[in-house]
């Protein structure tokens, strides 16, 4: 009788499991037809696992797919081509600011059109960076740092005085954004809280007019002050001097991941490395002058520029590898992204991507851009590196259906699910309708005026 009663209960819960599998199907049908791919997208989270960079000689922001090494979405910028633009994103927003043409770009990942644009001032005055769904703006000429909200970039919260003389640093792992200013020695630390940004630390670091280059770690910020040959490490309101000698014309990362901090000495092709109050040099032979050095994982990496080559050696200095570095009119820059590092030139249409496991590919590209407008046009023909691509294959940003989602369009339902499920559709508003983000009715405006302000404009219509 047990056993009996133990396959019945079985069976019981197959029937419910099966049952549920095929109701999240009817959801996300529904939610496709209803409301657009936009909202199954975002159920699903089809876009993890993907990196955005931007290219100087092609002008836009490109996607890159970390499992398959391909850039699979462009994103144009008007004008964009040969400016220098920083790209972040949080998930839902991607940002440009644009620091050639002194603007600020927010774009909804979910359709690629442009949400807001904000003018900020030129080259580097104006420094952007993005802590999770948080956005800190620093004017160094006004000597103000502000928040932001990411979608529309309007101002949210209190802004603080900082002082004209202020050189931006970066978030560290903790999300103090540090800055210093060399003119008066001091350190400052900025939070982000609901009420805005606010000044979490201000203290005497170096004397008055020293060289000073930050560097945030996982907790604090590192310090490298080339006028008193010393490296300063600064956490929650402690600090550890390192004496280092050689120190004229360093470069530093803005954010070091780890607790070894790499500083290139270009002109003396020299690669300090700074571990606890241990220091480590590596002489690197050739000639010319060294790029960006940087520790990923137990590797270090150096761009030769002078070589034209990515030079990567364990923590005892020996060489593993030469890689080809992409060829670019200025150094080469590396950002992490989570497990992953990304060498890109800006000028290059060319990238490395180096996995965790220390495997260093080259980026591929597809002919897909999308321009400001949300709408994909056609680039330019060049051989393709992906010849098992179907160009009439729905892809990310084109509006069809994801390329990782596959939605049946006759589901089988069971019985006892109506077939007919257009009595719960959702009941009509009143008032004038602005055109949505995927092109399906999107908010209502009482006032007969679009999202933007203007009289049935969308935010797709925004110009980058």
């Amino acid at each position: 009788m047990l056993p009996l009663i133990t396959q019945i209960a079985k069976r019981r819960s197959l029937a419910v499991a099966a049952g549920a599998a095929l109701v999240a199907i009817v959801v996300i049908a529904a939610a496709t037809t209803w409301f657009g791919v936009g909202v199954a997208t975002k159920v699903l989270k089809v876009d993890s696992g993907e990196i955005w960079m931007w290219s100087r000689s092609q002008g836009e922001a490109q996607r890159v797919n970390v499992h398959s090494g391909a850039v699979d979405t462009r994103r144009a910028l008007t004008n964009g081509q040969g400016h220098e633009v920083t790209v972040m994103d949080d998930g839902r927003n991607l940002l440009l600011h644009d620091r050639t043409a002194g603007s600020v770009t927010s774009v909804d990942l979910a359709t690629l059109g442009t949400s807001a644009q904000r003018p900020v001032e030129r080259g580097s005055q104006t420094a952007v960076a993005m802590w999770r769904d948080k956005v800190l703006v620093i004017d160094t000429a006004a000597g103000t740092a502000s928040t932001v909200d990411p979608e529309n970039l309007s101002a949210s919260g209190q802004s603080v005085a900082l002082g004209r003389d202020v050189t931006p640093g970066a978030f560290d792992g903790e999300g103090t954004y540090w800055l210093a200013s060399a003119a008066k020695g001091q350190l400052i630390g900025l939070s982000i809280g609901r009420e805005g940004v606010h000044v979490a630390h201000r203290t005497r670091i170096a004397p008055d007019k020293h060289t000073l280059q930050l560097s945030a770690l996982d907790s604090g910020v590192a310090v490298v002050d080339s006028t008193a040959k010393a490296v300063t490490v600064y956490t929650e309101s402690k600090r550890r001097v390192i004496e280092v000698d050689d120190l004229q014309d360093t470069w530093v990362a803005p954010r070091t991941i780890g607790e070894r901090i790499a500083i290139t000495v270009p002109t003396r092709r020299t690669v300090l490395l700074v571990s606890g109050s241990d220091v480590r040099r590596y002489a690197i032979p050739g000639e010319g002058e060294l790029g960006e050095a940087i520790v990923f994982g137990d590797r270090l990496y150096i761009a030769d520029a002078a070589g034209g080559t990515l030079l990567v050696l364990n923590l005892e200095g020996s060489l593993i590898e030469t890689v080809p570095l992409p060829a670019g009119e200025e150094r080469v820059e590396f950002t992490r992204h989570d497990s992953r590092l990304l060498v890109t030139a800006p000028g290059s249409e060319q990238a490395l991507l180096v996995d965790p496991d220390a495997k260093v590919r080259q980026i591929r590209t597809d002919k897909t851009v999308v321009t400001d407008s949300g709408r994909p046009t056609p680039q330019p023909d060049r051989p393709s590196q992906r010849p098992d691509r179907n160009p009439d294959k729905p892809r990310p940003g084109n509006r069809g259906t994801p390329e990782d989602v596959r939605i049946p369009s006759t589901p089988q339902l069971p019985s006892w699910i109506p077939s007919d499920l257009s009595q719960y559709r959702p009941k009509a508003t009143t008032g004038s309708t602005s055109p949505g983000r995927n092109g399906t009715p999107g908010q209502t405006n009482t006032q007969g005026q679009g999202i933007d302000g203007a009289p049935g404009s969308a935010r797709d219509g925004v110009s980058g």
